[in-house]
């Protein structure tokens, strides 16, 4: 989860790497745990831009755990 609470300082620095490298891997290791922990995350902040990422991430780890199935 250390990777999600970098992902706002990321986006905000001029190294976009990181922030581009961020979504790809929580994506990729995503399951109902981190849906959850994103859902906290989307909740608690009041950045729109944020709330919108991470709920695109909870859909598309969502998807990808019904394909798994």
């Amino acid at each position: 989860m250390t990777d999600i609470n970098l992902y706002p300082d990321a986006i905000n620095s001029y190294e976009h790497d990181i922030a581009d490298a961020i979504p790809l891997f929580v994506v990729d290791i995503g399951d109902n745990n981190t849906c959850q922990y994103l859902n906290i995350l989307k909740e608690t902040t009041s950045d729109t831009t944020l709330q919108n990422e991470f709920t695109y991430w909870i859909k598309v780890i969502e998807a990808k755990m019904k394909r798994q199935k």
